[in-house]
């Protein structure tokens, strides 16, 4: 996991503010069985690799479920996973920059591409 810094962290947002403009680019809001938070991610599958930059939130008042409810965003941070073959069934294995042949600066910089368009998206005007 390597964090991101972004305007965006501490920013509140009403939840249908997020989905209404990053969704239609890809984005998706998960959650962890959570009602307090979630996040949403952009996932990018390069070579058999997975980068997902990831956007965490949490409810200001009140549970992810209530209508019109405000979110607050958190840091967020890029995650690389590697396809796991089918036969394995052990799900998806995180990875490091070393299997990969790419350096660590190399995916914070492309994240770092992708929180200034979310950045511009969610800007005012």
């Amino acid at each position: 996991m390597i964090p991101l810094h972004s305007v965006l962290e501490n920013r509140i947002y009403p939840l249908y503010v997020l989905e209404e403009k990053m969704m239609p680019g890809g984005y998706v809001i998960e959650s962890n069985w959570d009602y307090n938070g979630a996040y949403v991610d952009l996932k990018i599958d390069i070579r058999s690799i997975i980068f997902v930059v990831r956007i965490p939130f949490y409810a200001v008042a009140g549970s992810l479920d209530y209508p019109g409810i405000t979110v607050r965003v958190n840091q967020p941070y890029l995650l690389a996973y590697e396809h796991e073959k089918e036969i394995s069934g052990r799900g998806m294995e995180r990875i490091t920059s070393d299997q990969t042949n790419q350096s660590p600066q190399s995916f914070e910089a492309a994240a770092e591409n992708v929180m200034k368009k979310v950045e511009e998206l969610l800007s005012p005007g």
